[in-house]
């Protein structure tokens, strides 16, 4: 069974990983190499409503919505 991780990074190859929160405009997020989302973000196109999706911008590897989960405290956890 997969295991979720908490990520600073990308978990493949260690490259930076964009988080997309799609709302009415989906709102793209790096990571802090605290672990936690940026508070600085950039807006794009509407995706999905309601999901979370992340995408490494160095090796483009993907994460949907549902391996995806960003905590309250701003925490990033992806299932590998």
């Amino acid at each position: 069974m997969k295991n979720w991780k908490q990520v600073t990074c990308c978990p493949h190859c260690g490259g930076k990983l964009l988080v997309s929160i799609h709302l009415g405009l989906t709102h793209d997020y790096t990571i802090t190499k605290a672990g936690v989302l940026s508070r600085r973000y950039t807006v794009s196109p509407p995706g999905e409503l309601g999901c979370t999706t992340a995408f490494c911008v160095d090796c483009k590897r993907a994460w949907d919505g549902d391996q995806v989960f960003v905590e309250q405290d701003d925490t990033v956890w992806v299932r590998e």
